[in-house]
């Protein structure tokens, strides 16, 4: 059901075998009806707050996904709850079925109120839910903390992860490629969004995993070569980082699609230049936007 009007709980409750429930515009969840609700396995509620998620996954046990509410929070609140009733182990029974996450919370950049206690305890918390949910497939995750992500080797069932380093500026790329030596054979998607890196960041976590998609910020290059086994990139930039396109995407020679947004300096030469380099033998799917490309160089 997906419905963005809202036709009341009482209609809902009598829908005991629904499976997916999408409400676009409601500011509250009427617990009581989602009882009656076994058989739910997506509910998506926009907003809901720390407490209302963790009284959902406990009236839920079949949910599989809460949309892209943020569950970090929610899980140590839930862990929390239990130890308050002696329930101290962490069993299959107890685990949740939980197959798709969002965790960490997203700040913006001049938001600064609070942020420091959470980042420095976001290690911790991400512990929570690596325990309670071991069968998640895909994650979202805003990383708060250098090497605050390492219970990810874990999830061993992860094959999508989406991982934002945006609000980092500590160096973590050793770390992250650790990681991904771990758990990389496993991912089948990973989608990465950094604040800066430089060409040798991205070759070493290109070859860390086979199938990258993400939004990287490429700086300066130098000679060297190589051969990445890409088989999608997507790259945004807002600087001029020519260099560091050039030899990105001249030495992904395995490309099926490929994605270039806001490069000032992808013009006319830059795109022969790495055409010259690498002739794109397997490309299906290319699209450049906001680029200063000329008709003629296409």
């Amino acid at each position: 059901m997906h419905l963005d009007i809202y036709p009341g709980f009482d209609v809902i409750r009598k829908c005991q075998n629904l499976r997916i429930l999408r409400l676009y515009f409601l500011s509250k969840i009427d617990l009581s009806v989602l009882a009656y609700l076994r058989n739910l396995e997506v509910l998506h509620v926009p907003y809901m707050d720390t407490d209302v998620i963790a009284d959902v996954l406990d009236i839920c046990p079949n949910l599989i996904s809460i949309g892209l509410n943020d569950s970090l929070d929610s899980m140590e609140e839930i862990v929390q709850r239990r130890l308050e009733n002696s329930f101290f182990d962490i069993d299959d029974d107890s685990q949740l079925k939980l197959r798709r996450c969002v965790w960490g919370k997203r700040f913006m950049i001049k938001d600064t109120h609070g942020n420091p206690v959470y980042k420095s305890s976001f290690c911790d918390r991400l512990t929570f839910p690596v325990n309670l949910c071991p069968l998640v497939q895909e994650l979202i995750i805003q990383v708060h903390q250098k090497d605050g992500y390492k219970a990810l080797r874990f999830l061993k069932q992860l094959t999508l992860q989406r991982i934002n380093f945006w609000s980092l500026k500590d160096d973590f790329v050793s770390d992250f490629v650790a990681l991904l030596q771990e758990i990389g054979p496993q991912l089948k998607h990973l989608f990465i969004k950094f604040r800066l890196i430089s060409y040798v960041t991205v070759a070493f976590i290109c070859r860390a995993s086979n199938q990258i998609d993400g939004f990287t910020f490429v700086e300066n290059s130098s000679e060297s070569s190589g051969n990445l086994s890409l088989k999608r990139l997507r790259l945004s930039s807002d600087g001029d980082i020519k260099e560091g396109l050039l030899f990105l995407v001249s030495n992904c020679k395995h490309l099926e699609e490929l994605f270039l947004y806001g490069f000032e300096s992808f013009d006319d030469t830059l795109f022969n230049q790495i055409f010259e380099r690498n002739p794109f033998p397997a490309l299906k799917v290319i699209c450049i936007e906001d680029c200063c490309g000329a008709r003629e160089g296409y």
